[in-house]
């Protein structure tokens, strides 16, 4: 099986322009059958959530089960 390798680089935030977004995961909220919104949050400016890039959240859950299960 062979898998593509995607650019990883983390552009800049769109709003502040400042290289600090990072990814957060949030689990399911209690009591409910909901989960939080996972996606990229600025550290700076507090903007989020945003999906960078043109791939979803499956995809990069999918990546990363990939990468866990080698």
């Amino acid at each position: 099986m062979t898998m593509e390798l995607y650019d990883f680089d983390i552009p800049p935030c769109p709003k502040c322009g400042k290289d600090e977004m990072i990814h957060k995961c949030i689990s399911q909220v209690p009591g409910t059958a909901q989960f939080r919104k996972n996606g990229w949050y600025c550290e700076s400016c507090g903007i989020g959530p945003l999906q960078l890039g043109s791939f979803s959240e499956a995809e990069a859950a999918r990546t990363a089960l990939v990468l866990m299960n080698k």
